[in-house]
C-alpha cells in the first residue's frame, strides 16, 4: 500500500461510471465473461452476470424500478412471463444451438441497456 496515497472511497458518480464501462464491455466481449458462444451453460451465466450488472446500476440510482420495467417489457415482445431471457429462449426453442442462445441472451440485454440510456460504446475505443 502507498503510504502517501490516502484511501478513500469513491463516490456513487465513479462507481456507477466503472459499472457502465464494465456493462458496456460485457456487451463487446460477451466471451471473456461467460466463455466461448458454443459453451453449454454460457448463455445462462451471461444471462446472470448481465442481470447482476444491471442490478447493481441500478441500484446505485434508485433506478430498480426502471430496470424490472426494462426487462418486463423485453421479456414481454417474446411472451417468456417470468422466465429469464435464457430460460424463455431455450424453452420456445430447445433444438437452438448454444451460440444462437448466446447472441440472443446478448441482443435482449442490449435493449435492456439501451432502454436504461447505459452508454454501450466500447470502453477500449475511448482510451
Amino acid at each position: 500500500m502507498d503510504a502517501e496515497k490516502p484511501n478513500r472511497m469513491k463516490s456513487a458518480e465513479e462507481i456507477l461510471s466503472h459499472l457502465s464501462e464494465i456493462i458496456a464491455a460485457m456487451h463487446h466481449r460477451p466471451k471473456m465473461y461467460a466463455g466461448s458462444a458454443t459453451d453449454p451453460g454460457a448463455a445462462q451465466i451471461l444471462d446472470s452476470l448481465m442481470f447482476q450488472a444491471h442490478h447493481i446500476w441500478g441500484h446505485i440510482q434508485d433506478r430498480d424500478f426502471e430496470l424490472v420495467d426494462a426487462v418486463h417489457t423485453v421479456s414481454t415482445k417474446f411472451d417468456f412471463g417470468s422466465r429469464n431471457f435464457f430460460s424463455g429462449y431455450r424453452y420456445q426453442h430447445p433444438a437452438a444451438p448454444e451460440a444462437e442462445v448466446f447472441e440472443f441472451v446478448r441482443a435482449c440485454w442490449a435493449e435492456v441497456s439501451s432502454r436504461l440510456g447505459i452508454d454501450l460504446t466500447d470502453p477500449n475505443q475511448l482510451r
